[in-house]
């Protein structure tokens, strides 16, 4: 079975065990992945009698929050999103537990010579290139575990490989089913399309029951009141810190930014470049001398070709053996020092403009070489980088500033933690205040006044915990952004409530219209089907509307010409029984209130021959994948259903949310 898994290392199979197994455990272990404090154990599950500590759980969740600011180091969650990923690590761990009592139960064994065998191909074991016993044992103690329960552990992780890849790859799929995945993926479908526009009557062509009378607005309203619920919502007061605010107060003299100039005025110096151009006859660096002075003697007699009057361009573009300029007339472009062979650098420096060389030897071959710019040494001015020292002072001397301020607004607003005023007053800070905003962002009324801090979902978080909005308290300092904190506390909180009929009587009408122009464009599409259906002529119904067909023609399930709603409805219409007899369908598009009518005329099958056997082979060791893997899902959620398996919902948050986090 260890050989299977080998055997199949880099095919599908291994990408589904991967997606499965997301827990790291093979690295050092399910059991020692966190060491707890003395006395600090605790369940947070039992599974078939195998306990689940707490602490296991929180190394592995600490491992996510890294590996979450690794890839973004603003990277956020909030308190449910924190709570959802621990119960989805506990999910994984319970798992990964009945997978291990399955191939337990089921006699399957890990031998010592293939769990030797593992060790010693280790790479990161070896001593001069050898396995290392030593090496071996002092990596394993390193990381706090013992010799023993790392093999145990390497033990268990192999026994799940076993049966998760014995499940995984058991996935099969026929020639024959194949054949007709790829026919059927493959297909190609022509069909037309009729859009009916929203029907938008006049009031005076309203029907007494299209009529929105007082009785229909008010059973609505009773019918939808969840819909006009105001969530609780509260203003904020706050201030705020910004790095950059900082820099922009900051101001210096020219004559302290005139000495850092002075002190730093290498990096505004720009080095002399010329242009150059160059004929190569190329030769290796270990020609013989008789290739040597062949190949000199013929570029002695292109240089005098060229002192005699022809073109050193156009000779460089027919006799120059380097095939990146010689298009270009030879020209190099641009040369620095420190680029080229030294030889020929040396040259190129040694030249007058417009000057030609005597053949040069670098490690290419020989080379003729023209200057046809020389681009002095320049000392870009002060005034030129005036600007960009003053924004470095001014970053520089705020990164001092804005930690000592930080450092003050929290000490100020959590020794005084009924007000924002005594941080304010000896920072200088405005206290702004906010419009409303609710638990998930600011409230969409047109007077409110969005602004990033206030949106961000720390902030919200904190406007919301029970600290702040039942202590009264000023939140923890909260750094949103790089360079951006505030500290906020809550005023003015309304309660959730329903809204009144009065005040969203317009909301009922618009919804209640919106409702009864869907009824009608809906009746009339439905209407209109049934004539297609019962062999109306479609031209005919397409004039009666006033409307027509629109036609596409090879359209793909992968088509984004089209919306993805209207691609899966053509696909579901059966297939014509004749070119003359097209099937029709139709579906209410509830983004534009239209009605759209489908005309299917043709169903081109995929052709699964034309297909490259490399491709074919792919597209059936994936489907193969997920089978397996949908056997797999299977097979977790039986056993799952038949193990013990108690959690323990009190001890899974512990201390593992964090604010910062």
């Amino acid at each position: 079975m260890l050989q299977f898994i080998r055997d199949k290392a880099t095919g599908w199979v291994a990408w589904a065990i991967v997606i499965m197994l997301t827990i790291p455990f093979a690295l050092w272990g399910v059991h020692q992945y966190y060491v707890p404090p003395e006395g600090g154990y605790q369940p947070v599950a039992i599974v078939n009698g195998d306990e689940i500590s707490y602490y296991t759980l929180r190394g592995l969740y600490d491992n996510r929050r890294q590996q979450m600011r690794r890839s973004d180091p603003n990277a956020y969650l909030t308190e449910e999103e924190q709570a959802a990923e621990r119960r989805d690590i506990l999910d994984e761990l319970i798992d990964y537990q009945v997978i291990i009592d399955t191939g337990s139960g089921a006699g399957m064994r890990v031998s010592d010579v293939r769990l030797s065998e593992s060790i010693r191909e280790g790479s990161g074991f070896r001593s001069g290139g050898e396995f290392s016993r030593e090496v071996y044992e002092n990596v394993i103690r390193n990381q706090g575990i013992s010799v023993g329960q790392y093999e145990e552990d390497l033990r268990e992780s192999f026994l799940q490989w076993q049966v998760v890849s014995g499940i995984v790859g058991a996935g099969f799929i026929s020639s024959t089913e194949l054949n007709d995945y790829l026919r059927i993926e493959g297909q190609k479908r022509d069909f037309s399309l009729l859009t009916l526009p929203v029907i938008e009557p006049d009031d005076g062509e309203r029907t007494d029951e299209e009529s929105l009378d007082e009785a229909a607005i008010q059973a609505h309203f009773e019918d939808n009141g969840d819909t006009y619920i105001v969530p609780e919502r509260v203003r904020l007061r706050y201030v705020e810190i910004s790095r950059d605010e900082i820099a922009a107060a900051i101001d210096t003299d020219d004559e302290e930014l005139r000495a850092h100039y002075e002190t730093r005025k290498r990096e505004f110096v720009t080095e002399e470049t010329r242009n150059v151009s160059h004929i190569l006859i190329s030769l290796p660096s270990d020609a013989d001398d008789e290739a040597e002075e062949k190949a000199k003697e013929d570029l002695v007699a292109i240089r005098d070709r060229i002192v005699a009057g022809e073109s050193f361009e156009d000779l460089a573009t027919e006799l120059s053996q380097d095939p990146g300029s010689a298009q270009s007339g030879g020209d190099l472009g641009v040369v620095e020092r420190g680029v080229m062979d030294a030889s020929f650098e040396a040259a190129a420096f040694a030249l007058d403009a417009d000057a030609l060389s005597d053949p040069v030897r670098s490690l290419f071959g020989w080379h003729l070489i023209k200057v046809t710019a020389i681009n002095e040494k320049q000392v870009t001015p002060f005034e030129e980088v005036r600007e960009q020292l003053l924004e470095e002072y001014r970053q520089r001397e705020a990164e001092d500033l804005y930690a000592e301020n930080v450092d003050t607004l929290a000490n100020l607003s959590y020794e005084n933690p009924e007000s924002l005023e005594v941080a304010a007053d000896e920072l200088g800070l405005e206290i702004k205040e906010s419009d409303y905003i609710g638990r998930s962002g600011p409230i969409s009324d047109p007077e409110d006044n969005d602004s990033s801090a206030i949106s961000h979902p720390r902030i919200l978080e904190a406007a919301f915990s029970e600290d702040v909005l039942e202590g009264g308290n000023n939140s923890d300092m909260i750094e949103y952004e790089p360079g951006k904190v505030v500290v906020l506390r809550t005023f003015d909180r309304q309660a959730e409530r329903r809204q009144s009929l009065d005040e969203v009587r317009q909301e009922v009408i618009d919804s209640l219209e919106a409702e009864r122009a869907k009824d009608r464009i809906v009746m009339q599409g439905r209407r209109i089907l049934a004539d297609l259906r019962g062999g109306k002529d479609p031209k005919e119904v397409a004039e009666e509307v006033e409307l027509e067909w629109s036609v596409h023609e090879g359209v793909e399930r992968s088509s984004f010409e089209l919306s993805e709603m209207l691609i899966e409805a053509a696909f579901r219409i059966p297939r014509p029984e004749a070119e003359d007899a097209p099937q029709f369908d139709g579906i209410y598009d509830p983004d534009t209130g239209e009605y759209l009518l489908i005309s299917l005329s043709a169903v081109i099958d995929g052709d699964s021959d034309a297909m490259e056997e490399a491709q074919r082979d792919t597209t059936k060791e994936r489907l193969e994948g997920e089978i397996g893997q949908g056997m797999y899902d299977a097979f977790l959620s039986s056993r799952r259903k038949v193990a013990h398996i108690e959690i323990f919902e009190e001890n899974i948050d512990g201390d593992l949310a964090s604010p910062s986090f």
